[in-house]
């Protein structure tokens, strides 16, 4: 099993591309992002600008968001140290149920706001949830496995862009560990990056949050463009797997957003959060949602989709 079968079987997805999502979609994109006004600039000041925050003020806003908006559900929590200890009793497995239930039964059920927050240099609107991985390849479609994490990162610079930074890592850890409700490895960042949106915009009543989160997502799709277009044999696979990823889930992402924004009544703005929360939930998969909402590639490479939130 290659890294990228790897990847596809690990997080339950399905495969990659499946809808025929190929560079070749983004035809239009190139043009529209050369007529888009991001400076990094702009981006470093504004940044700059935002007063500094603890980080029990980031976990209190980013708490608060989070459950107004979204089914929290407890995660799993692995202590790596702890578990490494137990590889060899783990390890001497007869049959993949056998391993995972090992590991299960070291796994603890917490709050994902309870799970320690390291800060580290990082670039600007990234963050990581940390997963210690002990596998055994052969049976990752074992039904008892589960996905669990040890702890997040967050830039050590805090400010109030941190709080749609850490939702969108809450996110990522209460959609990955519905195994199979996002089932193209490319849609992975969908809902991430649209709560991410929601949150901005929540967060911050003057809306300088929410356009330099823009801001910072289009500067990041030029970059991931001109991955893409460089030839194959200049970058590795991984990295042009990923740039894809975020490439077509920040489109998608931006698309869902602005449909959002567009809703005049709060009720109709709720059916989209009702939709993340029945993909939470296991009732929904993110490649329905998207259907539902009947959003395509080419919808998501308009000019004034970008314009509007800048």
């Amino acid at each position: 099993m290659d890294k990228l079968d790897y990847k596809i079987v690990y997080g339950g997805y399905k495969g990659i591309a499946l809808d025929g999502f190929s560079i070749k979609s983004l035809n239009v994109l190139r043009n529209t992002l050369s007529k888009l006004p991001i400076d990094s600039k702009v981006i470093n000041e504004t940044y700059a600008s935002l007063d500094n925050m603890s980080l029990d003020e980031i976990r209190s806003l980013t708490k608060k968001f989070c459950r107004d908006y979204l089914s929290i559900r407890d995660v799993y929590y692995l202590n790596h140290e702890e578990a490494k200890k137990q590889f060899d009793y783990i390890s001497d497995s007869n049959t993949g149920e056998e391993f995972y239930g090992k590991i299960n039964a070291l796994l603890k059920p917490m709050s994902p706001f309870d799970l320690d927050i390291h800060l580290v240099d990082s670039i600007l609107l990234v963050g990581k949830v940390h997963k210690p991985l002990i596998i055994s390849p052969e049976a990752l479609d074992t039904d008892i496995r589960k996905i669990y994490y040890e702890y997040i990162e967050l830039g050590r610079n805090l400010n109030l862009l941190s709080v749609p930074t850490y939702a969108h890592e809450i996110v990522h850890m209460e959609v990955d560990q519905n195994i199979g409700g996002v089932e193209d490895l490319l849609n992975r960042e969908v809902l991430s990056i649209f709560l991410e949106k929601v949150a901005a915009l929540n967060v911050d009543s003057s809306g300088k949050v929410l356009k330099l989160s823009e801001r910072i997502r289009l500067y990041d799709l030029i970059v991931y463009l001109k991955v893409l277009m460089l030839p194959e044999k200049l970058v590795g696979m991984d990295k042009r797997i990923d740039s894809l990823m975020y490439l077509k889930s920040t489109l998608i992402a931006e698309k869902l957003f602005d449909m959002y924004m567009s809703e005049r009544k709060e009720k109709d703005r709720d059916k989209y959060i009702d939709d993340v929360n029945a993909i939470i939930e296991g009732k929904m998969t993110v490649e329905e949602m998207i259907s539902k909402r009947r959003i395509t590639i080419a919808q998501c490479q308009d000019y004034g989709l970008f314009l509007r939130h800048l």
